[in-house]
């Protein structure tokens, strides 16, 4: 369970088609107000600037025996490219989303690469402004709005729900979802056949959802396993082990944390 909140609204924005639509200048100026933060010289900030645009400038493509340079975006491709996303939209939100944050209009504020969670004090600010507010900051960026339907809205693979003073989540699969995995049948090493399972059952374990959500989560596994060949029995075993090294997990860190006080009291006596 999560804590609610009266007068409130969640929405949840889709950046549409972020990496072909950043502006190249936005991120030179949005690096070049990150280097200045840190207190940069400014000959690493000319050289961090000169190597930026050096980088963004091999972004083309060949169509019909021509070259063509787009004039904005960055290539898809490079794992360069997620961190200049990262640092234009950063720095947009320092600069637009804080003030709102700060003046109480936006109470909580979450993004996962173009997927953003918001809720907005309704007493201070109607969502619809928002989003017509956010698609200001950059002509470049197109913000899609997606509300609550029946106290109920999704974001990446959650379902959040309001009941009462509190916000359910549960898991949520999209209705293209085919539950298709390495059958067990197959010629692959275990450990990749099992790695899917594992993952499902650890996202099951660590979210803050329901007993009977969890329950439920439960069930959709195994049923997911045995039409993929799986004998049931072993989904239940990954799960038993899966859970005993959560709790050890944890029983770990909190003899870690009461060691480290203890040492920090030990260090601050007389």
């Amino acid at each position: 369970m999560v804590k609610n909140y009266e007068n409130t609204k969640i929405v949840t924005l889709d950046i549409k088609d972020l990496y072909v639509n950043l502006p190249i200048k936005g991120i030179v100026k949005a690096t070049k107000h990150w280097q200045n933060k840190n207190n940069n010289s400014g000959k690493i900030i000319k050289q961090t600037l000169n190597l930026l645009l050096t980088i963004m400038k091999q972004n083309y493509f060949q169509y019909k025996d021509k070259f063509y340079q787009p004039e904005k975006g960055v290539a898809v491709g490079p794992p360069i490219s997620s961190t200049m996303a990262e640092t234009y939209l950063q720095h947009m939100e320092e600069t637009y989303i804080k003030q709102w944050w700060n003046s109480g209009e936006i109470l909580y504020y979450k993004r996962y690469v173009d997927d953003i969670i918001i809720i907005c004090n309704t007493k201070k600010v109607q969502e619809n402004t928002i989003v017509q507010e956010i698609n200001k900051i950059d002509e470049n960026l197109q913000f899609k709005m997606t509300t609550e339907n029946c106290y109920t809205i999704k974001y990446l693979d959650l379902e959040l729900k309001r009941n009462n003073n509190n916000l359910e989540i549960s898991i949520y699969r999209k209705a293209t979802n085919t539950d298709k995995t390495i059958h067990y049948r197959s010629n692959h090493p275990y450990e990749h056949k099992i790695a899917a399972f594992r993952y499902h059952i650890n996202r099951m374990l660590n979210l803050p959802i329901t007993e009977r959500s969890k329950q439920e989560e439960l069930n959709t596994i195994i049923s997911i396993a045995t039409n993929n060949g799986y004998p049931e029995h072993i989904i239940k075993n990954l799960r038993r082990k899966l859970t005993k090294k959560n709790k050890n997990k944890e029983k770990g860190k909190n003899l870690l944390q009461n060691t480290k006080s203890g040492q920090h009291l030990h260090t601050l006596a007389p």
